[in-house]
């Protein structure tokens, strides 16, 4: 599992919005959750990849449908 914390909406490195990113994840639903809690973020995004690139979100307390920060996130995490 690789792990990183990256801000959306930020200018010049200041500001924005942190989100949890865990890249390569094969973790179960209860694991991501867990992680998510631990992070402590308003959203965690889990990228899987199989023969696709997926994306899953999750706030500390539940799987959420999608969330635009994490997903900048997410790019700017895989960028790096």
């Amino acid at each position: 599992m690789k792990l990183a914390i990256a801000n959306a909406f930020c200018r010049d490195g200041k500001g924005g919005n942190p989100a949890g990113v865990v890249l390569e994840s094969d973790l179960t639903p209860i694991q991501m959750q867990a992680v998510a809690a631990q992070l402590g973020f308003a959203e965690t995004v889990f990228i899987q990849k199989s023969s696709r690139y997926s994306a899953l979100y999750y706030t500390p307390d539940s799987p959420i449908a999608f969330c635009g920060h994490a997903s900048l996130a997410a790019f700017a995490a895989l960028r790096t």
